[in-house]
């Protein structure tokens, strides 16, 4: 494989007039129609889910700190 790297160019385009139904509608309207198709052939499914959660004390008032580093740190070990 070889590295290449793009020349900048520049085009100036027309006017452009966009009428009718927004084209993101009609597609969404087609995953809509093939999502209940799929549903109902599906039998079962997995899945594995990442969630990230970011705490700060900054942000909260210092008697909602013991709440919320309580649950989260154990007993005793979020007390400011």
């Amino acid at each position: 494989m070889q590295d290449f790297r793009l020349k900048r160019s520049v085009r100036e385009l027309g006017r452009l007039v966009v009428t009718g139904e927004d084209p993101a509608v009609r597609i969404m309207r087609e995953v809509i129609r093939r999502k209940q198709i799929w549903r109902a052939n599906l039998e079962n499914y997995q899945a594995e889910a990442y969630t990230r959660q970011v705490l700060s004390r900054r942000h909260l008032h210092r008697h909602d700190q013991r709440d919320v580093f309580h649950g989260v740190l154990g007993q005793g070990q979020g007390t400011p």
